[in-house]
């Protein structure tokens, strides 16, 4: 399986705080995406399904892969889940949520179409990380010294000058809506 891109490279400090569960994902991805089982891998045996926890459940469609091929739905836990759920686990702060959100998009995009139908209206009504406010948050704490400064002055914009008035911009209620 070669869509999507490669597992980022661990530190052994991850791979220490690394569940067997998740040790077992890396591995098992590693060994799909380059065709080779190592024997002591083959001869692993993953925990019970459960369908509350999808790593698990991801798992368990890899390792039937390895014995039927099912390859849709790999190349989706290949391309897609588990680099994202690395790249999650790697920089896990709030403020790294529209780029994990930005990422997705990007893995998406490689899959099949049939796949993008399937994935991107659910991508669509979670995209909670692509709301402004949540955006607007993150920019402050970029590594890009032009996102920080766009990010201060649309947050002077929008507090107004403090001079005169004591309004702190638009106080008024927000209402969350489902993006199209």
């Amino acid at each position: 399986v070669e869509v999507g891109p490669p597992l980022p490279a661990l530190s052994e400090g991850v791979i220490k705080d690394l569940s067997t569960d998740q040790s077992y994902a890396y591995r098992i991805a590693q060994a799909i995406r380059s065709g080779e089982v190592p024997q002591s891998l083959a001869l692993l045996e993953i925990g019970p399904v459960s369908h509350s926890r999808w790593l698990t459940t991801a798992l368990r469609f890899c390792r039937i892969w390895m014995l039927k091929n099912l390859r849709l739905i790999v190349e989706f836990i290949i391309g897609v889940y588990l680099p994202q759920w690395f790249s999650v686990k790697l920089n896990p702060m709030w403020v790294d949520g529209p780029n994990h959100l930005l990422f997705q998009l990007q893995l998406v995009r490689t899959q099949r179409k049939v796949v993008r139908d399937i994935v991107l209206p659910v991508a669509r009504r979670s995209a909670w990380n692509a709301r402004s406010e949540a955006v607007l948050q993150a920019m402050p704490c970029s590594q890009c010294t032009n996102l920080r400064t766009e990010a201060v002055e649309v947050i002077l914009k929008i507090r107004g000058t403090l001079i005169d008035d004591d309004q702190l911009g638009d106080c008024s209620f927000h209402s969350r809506k489902v993006p199209q």
